[in-house]
Formats: C-alpha cells, structure tokens, sequence
C-alpha cells in the first residue's frame, strides 16, 4: 500500500511540473497584467495584452484619431483610477494612410506607418518605460471603415513592443509586451 501511494505522489508532482510554463528567457513582471482603468464615456478600444510567458488580460483603453495630410494617427490611452485621470500607459500607432487596408507597422520613423508603448507614472507626465515594434513579429494595422460624414474611423490591429528606455527609479516593467485582436471606434479630428 506505501508503494502504490508513493508512486501515485510522484506521478502527480512528474505531471504538475510538466504542465508549468517555461520561464522566459527575458525580464517579464505581473505588474504589466494588472488592469487599468479607462473612461466609459467616450471611444474605447479593445485587445489581448499579453506579457510572453506570464500570461495575458482583457485590455480595455479610451481611444481618439487625429488626421492631418491625409494620414491618422489613433491613440490609445488608460488611467490611474476612475477618480484620478493620470495616464498609465500610452499606445499610439501613427503615419496611417486614410484609406481601407492592412498595413504593417514599422518602429518610429519620419513617414512610416509606426507605433509606440509607454508607461507613465505621477500626473501622468513622467515617462516611465517605453517600448517599439518587435521587427521579428508581425505587426499590423487594419484599417476597415473611415466615415467620412461623421469623422469615425474603425480598425484592427496586432503589435508586438520590445522595450528600449527604462526608468531607474521604481518598477522594472516588462521586456516584451504584446496587444493583439485589437479592434477600435475613434472619432477624429483634423
């Protein structure tokens, strides 16, 4: 009876293990899951947001459009609180041509359809951590309707960040952050 208690323990501590995730081979943190907070009053957009191998959360973020020379800049932002209107984290895709069709997504470059994160802290002035494309992934822009008559513009997208500036005060954030099946309603402006 020991024995067949022992090997039934250690076929289940062999299993578990099994079933772990692997640890990746660069910085990730559970402070870039937690859930931040937007406004439900105005254009929203929505996405997967994923930190590779820690897991991933429904991202939810106030969105608006700017076009000028015939090409959008759409941006998305969340909050501190609902009480407290500081900027957390920022996600702009920018130089999009004002036209139907999938682009892809370049890091930030004069005249290139690109995209940024950043996290920001305080006021939500200070700049806490960015991030540009990943150019290993595929990183894409859809744009699916531009509503001319009432300023809205509709799209998808799927971006993979690579950080490249860090604060040396307070959190260490995530080397690779991941929004995917983005979709958004913005209206714009011009």
């Amino acid at each position: 009876m020991y024995y067949r208690i022992l090997i039934a323990l250690l076929l289940s501590v062999l299993i578990m293990n099994s079933c772990k995730k692997e640890k990746p081979d660069f910085f990730a943190t559970d402070v870039d899951l937690e859930s931040l907070y937007f406004r439900p009053d105005s254009f929203l957009c929505s996405a997967i947001k994923e930190v590779p191998g820690l897991g991933i959360i429904a991202w939810t973020a106030n969105c608006a459009a700017f076009k000028k020379d015939n090409k959008f800049s759409v941006g998305f932002i969340t909050y501190q609180d609902l009480n407290n209107v500081y900027a957390r984290e920022r996600l702009v895709i920018g130089n999009i041509p004002a036209s139907n069709g999938t682009y892809k997504l370049e890091p930030i470059e004069a005249g290139l359809v690109s995209s940024s994160y950043s996290r920001w802290v305080a006021d939500g002035d200070l700049l806490h951590a960015s991030w540009n494309i990943d150019v290993a992934q595929n990183n894409t822009i859809e744009i699916v309707e531009i509503n001319e008559e009432d300023r809205i513009i509709c799209g998808k997208f799927d971006v993979h960040f690579i950080r490249t500036d860090q604060s040396s005060i307070g959190v260490v954030h995530s080397e690779k952050i991941n929004f995917k099946n983005g979709s958004f309603i913005a209206k714009y402006t011009e």
